[in-house]
């Protein structure tokens, strides 16, 4: 099975960064503040998760590809 780094690299960044983003349009159209701050730890911790697993993976797969390469 082939692992497709660059969409999991970019679903994190998008779980970093768009949730919020959502959440911060969504509370300053309602006024209310407590959609915002409860995006913000859901939010940090899936898309951290994600990152750093991606992260690990591509660094794994590039020391094989120079391995194979000498």
């Amino acid at each position: 099975m082939r692992e497709n780094l660059k969409v999991a690299f970019i679903v994190s960044l998008i779980s970093i960064i768009g949730i919020p983003i959502l959440f911060l349009i969504l509370s300053l159209n309602t006024g209310n503040w407590k959609f915002f701050l409860i995006s913000i730890g859901p939010a940090l911790v899936g898309g951290l998760t994600l990152l750093v697993i991606t992260l690990q993976r591509m660094k794994q797969k590039k020391q094989a590809v120079m391995l194979s390469k000498s």
